[in-house]
């Protein structure tokens, strides 16, 4: 398979940590693109000294992962990929009450959740399996990262992902995103957004809540539903909320309010 890897260096101490992954895919002798926010002549060095193939892009620091990542979408031609692999350094979670769909993900664990798709060759070598034996499923992650955003109540970004679905023509009502942008899926998927949105359409300093990157990490998703394909979990795991989910919420609204007593 044809595979294209997208890797955002933002958090540059989590390089040698990624690189790990990084290494695993490299069996499948993918075509590899590392994005970064700032020149740095010793991570870069490293990088090609590990990837000599790789292409290394420093760009101006705009929407997180996601303007990079559009940046690349935007320079290849999709038909010459069958899947698009996409990383980036995702940093510790530091508020001890946070939480993905109730399943408690402080400190690296998020990260860990994210990347298990591609945590060993074993595991990968699944995944990928999964795209040839199943022609429905259009994006693999961690199942437990999916969000149904519209039944999860995410208002904040409706202004700017609603005029875009209606700016692009994107027909489907399905609005359901993987969380924390870490997957591999169909190249095709990103073909109705190629060229229609660029690099410097992202501000450079934006409100973490309410923004344009926001709202295209949800639209990954959409493109899924938009391009006839579905999710799918990289074990094979139905998409849905973890048990006993009253009492998970009642325990991160107990640590939340503890958070808000103990804090200055």
């Amino acid at each position: 398979m044809r595979i294209l890897v997208h890797c955002h260096i933002f958090y540059s101490e989590l390089w040698k940590e990624l690189k790990d992954y990084i290494l695993i895919l490299q069996q499948f002798k993918p075509k590899i693109y590392f994005t970064m926010g700032d020149h740095n002549p010793s991570l870069v060095r490293e990088i090609q000294e590990t990837f000599p193939e790789a292409q290394i892009h420093i760009l101006e620091n705009r929407g997180y992962d996601i303007a990079p990542f559009i940046s690349i979408i935007n320079s290849i031609d999709l038909n010459d990929f069958d899947l698009i692999v996409k990383l980036h350094t995702k940093r510790n979670i530091q508020e001890y009450f946070h939480h993905v769909n109730y399943r408690w993900v402080y400190g690296k664990r998020w990260r860990q959740m994210l990347l298990a798709f591609t945590s060993s060759t074993q595991t990968l070598n699944k995944t990928l399996s999964m795209f040839r034996t199943d022609p429905t499923i259009g994006m693999i992650g961690n199942g437990n990262c999916w969000i149904d955003y519209v039944r999860s109540g995410m208002p904040w970004n409706s202004s700017y992902i609603e005029p875009e679905l209606k700016r692009l023509k994107i027909l489907t009502k399905e609005r359901g995103f993987l969380s924390g942008t870490m997957f591999v899926c169909r190249a095709e998927i990103f073909k109705p957004i190629q060229h229609k949105i660029d690099f410097f359409s992202f501000p450079a300093l934006t409100d973490h809540n309410t923004n344009l990157a926001h709202a295209y990490e949800m639209m990954f998703g959409v493109l899924v539903y938009e391009m006839g394909y579905r999710f799918s979990d990289y074990r094979s795991r139905p998409l849905h909320l973890p048990p006993m989910i009253l009492l998970r919420k009642l325990f991160f609204r107990i640590l939340f309010k503890i958070h808000l007593l103990v804090s200055p």
